[in-house]
């Protein structure tokens, strides 16, 4: 194995493309040192930024130390393996043609653009065009695997012809636009506009999916045999630990202004009867009626477990004049089901989640989980490095599935009643 250890740091970022695998071997240490890298616009010896020990001719490449702003890692390359300790900049994988490349950090934008062959596995978050086309190039990705644990950011799978992409977390909007072929997989909430302009291939979201584009129709709910097969192989990819994943979907289908031959998958945490998959989507001021029906049916009858009857009667007995003006300014996602609003939850600018909320005739299919994992996804869009709320003894579960931790329980007066609730945070 060679080595490559980061001994220099810089606010400007190297670039080592051609750093890989097969150039490397039957290369002396000194030859390896001598190397050519950029840093900015100014190409410098490889040896005056990284530490070069190993050997090559096992084909392994690692990189160690802080590497999170070194540009197209493993970029180019054909066989053998690169390993990343910490995270990578911008374009790692892109153009990829075989072998391996592992990133135990998080991973830039451009994460194996136009790659068209090889597996790429990230243990943290990708940033945007994951797989994508570059701009003015007609083909995203060709071929081969990306497997990333957490979040990506906007246009995954972007003009993708061919291969596998699969992201545990969230994902930003335009995931599989303009997709020609191929499977995008994305087990958190999946961002707006997915699959805008697509001709053929498959999106699945198995944690919903906000505001697909008008041009695509719902067609029907099913349980597709290829589905378990997809799950069983990306977990046994040992990168995302996906658990069990919904057996029904709920089936789109479109750009139907480009045929509508391709479909967004909605996955239904249902393995029962059929039931209607919901979708995320804004906030519109005409939800606030149904959102407070929503608002006191949670507390009559989810939230009357852990409550008296005269606590859930001062609880529900929400001010009507004041409901909707709540709502503005604040980043607000409502989960709908058969155009029905079902359930929402709210973040506010400085990290403080107010109300989160489902219907109990909609509970424990996966609702409430999705829109805090998308709180939570704008969270981190903002940079709020803390977020807090005030738990009820029915929440408190959700909260700590998703990494909040008690801080303190505490009492608290609503329209003279006293409650038990938990201050929570979630830090990091």
């Amino acid at each position: 194995m060679l080595v490559l250890t980061r001994r220099a740091s810089s606010p400007i970022p190297l670039e080592v493309e051609g750093i890989i695998p097969e150039k490397l071997a039957g290369l002396s240490l000194l030859d390896v040192a001598r190397l050519p890298v950029y840093h900015g616009n100014r190409t410098e010896p490889l040896g005056d930024w990284f530490d070069v020990s190993g050997d090559a001719a096992d084909g392994v490449l690692r990189f160690a130390g802080d590497t999170a702003t070194v540009k197209h890692v493993g970029a180019g390359m054909t066989s053998g393996r690169v390993e990343v300790e910490g995270g990578v900049g911008m374009h790692a994988g892109a153009a990829m043609r075989g072998g391996s490349l592992t990133v135990r950090g998080d991973a830039g934008d451009w994460l194996g653009a136009e790659m068209n062959g090889g597996t790429i596995a990230v243990f943290g978050r990708a940033g945007s065009q994951v797989g994508a086309a570059y701009r003015g190039s007609r083909r995203g990705m060709t071929g081969g695997e990306i497997h990333v644990r957490g979040s990506a950011g906007d246009e995954v799978g972007l003009l993708m012809r061919r291969g596998l992409i699969a992201v545990g977390g969230s994902c930003g909007q335009f995931a599989g636009a303009s997709m020609i072929a191929g499977s995008v997989f994305v087990f958190g909430p999946l961002g707006g506009r997915a699959g805008a302009g697509m001709k053929r291939g498959t999106v699945y979201a198995g944690g919903g999916v906000t505001d697909l584009p008008p041009s695509f129709r719902e067609t029907c709910g099913y349980a597709p045999t290829f589905l378990p097969l997809y799950v069983r192989h990306i977990a046994q990819a040992g990168v995302i630990p996906v658990g069990r994943a919904a057996v029904r979907v709920r089936c789109w289908r479109g750009d139907l202004l480009h045929g509508g031959t391709g479909e967004v998958l909605v996955g239904d945490a249902g393995s029962g009867e059929p039931r209607s998959a919901f979708v995320l989507r804004e906030y519109r001021p005409a939800d606030a009626p149904a959102l407070l029906d929503v608002f006191r049916a949670a507390i009559r009858r989810t939230a009357a477990a852990d409550y008296n009857p005269e606590q859930v009667r001062a609880w529900s007995d929400a001010d009507t004049t004041t409901w909707a003006p709540r709502f503005e300014g604040r980043f607000v996602r409502v989960a709908e089901c058969d155009g029905v609003p079902v359930g929402f939850a709210e973040l506010e600018a400085n990290g403080h989640i107010d109300r989160v909320f489902v219907s109990p005739d909609h509970g424990r299919r996966g609702v409430g989980r999705t829109l805090l994992t998308e709180l939570l996804a704008e969270a981190e869009r903002r940079g709020l490095a803390r977020l807090w709320s005030e738990v009820s003894r029915t929440a408190r579960p959700l909260f700590e599935a998703v990494g909040f931790r008690v801080v303190a329980p505490q009492v608290v007066t609503c329209r003279g009643v006293e409650f038990v609730n938990y201050r929570m945070e979630r830090t990091g």
